[in-house]
């Protein structure tokens, strides 16, 4: 779009430029006759000062057109050399301290608390049982015979026991060799039971405290728990306090049948 306006407007400046010269060519006036040709009439040419303008134009016009010199391109600035690489300064030995190594202070072993070995039964013998196996059953062939010897032995038994405790031995005499064996399997069985129920209510104590603690049981046939105390404590309040909760929340069970009276257990809990 510039170009072509560009060429319009330098077209007509040099239309008018011609048309300039032609004007300063041409006669000053221009004659013309009348019916005779008698009377002539001169019109100066009103171009005087129009020609200094068209002739700055011209010469404008023909003045040929500078071109400015192109901008060099820009180039890069060269950059100096780099500075040499100055060497990483080493401290002499004698100015390195001389750390010395921590000398190991030989730790002693932790030392493991010892245990008493002379821990007592899981179970104590009960009160009132016998020293002594009851005696065996007679045969079938001669229980008619004999059946009129044990009636007689009983009472026997019973005032040679009452004569050395007072009554007291006698009646748990009795009791035995009514049909009570209390064998040392049914007591170690219901034993099993009673630590079960007990080790079901372990607590934490809370810490970090290690130790064992040895409880002291007095319970009936029926699992009625009578008394509990601390045989042995592990040295920690806090543990004996634990055990001593969970023996009274257990609930006991019953002991196997052909076990009667009250029977005492020593009972052992471990914590770790």
């Amino acid at each position: 779009m510039k170009p072509a306006l560009e060429f319009l407007g330098f077209s007509s400046v040099a239309l008018m430029a011609h048309l300039a010269v032609f004007a300063a060519t041409a006669p000053d006036g221009v004659a013309s006759g009348g019916d005779g040709g008698s009377n002539e009439v001169s019109i100066p040419a009103p171009l005087g000062a129009a020609n200094a303008e068209l002739t700055a134009m011209v010469r404008a016009w023909e003045r040929p057109v500078t071109l400015s010199e192109p901008t060099p391109p820009m180039t890069a600035p060269q950059l100096g050399d780099p500075p040499p690489e100055l060497p990483a300064a080493t401290p002499s030995e004698q100015q390195l301290p001389h750390l010395s190594s921590p000398r190991e202070s030989p730790s002693a072993p932790p030392t493991i608390p010892e245990v008493a070995r002379d821990v007592p039964p899981l179970f104590a013998r009960p009160e009132g049982s016998p020293t002594t196996r009851p005696r065996q059953r007679p045969d079938r062939a001669h229980a008619a015979q004999t059946r009129q010897a044990p009636q007689a032995a009983a009472p026997r038994g019973q005032q040679a026991a009452g004569q050395g405790n007072q009554g007291q031995r006698g009646a748990g005499q009795a009791q035995a060799q009514s049909g009570s064996t209390n064998s040392a399997s049914l007591l170690a069985e219901w034993g099993g039971q009673i630590r079960s129920a007990i080790q079901r209510q372990q607590r934490s104590p809370g810490s970090r405290a290690t130790g064992t603690v040895l409880l002291h049981l007095q319970l009936r046939a029926d699992g009625q728990l009578l008394s509990v105390s601390l045989a042995q404590g592990s040295g920690n309040a806090a543990l004996d306090r634990v055990a001593l909760q969970a023996v009274q929340r257990a609930r006991f069970p019953r002991a196997p049948e052909g076990v009667n009276g009250t029977h005492h257990f020593n009972l052992p809990l471990s914590y770790r």
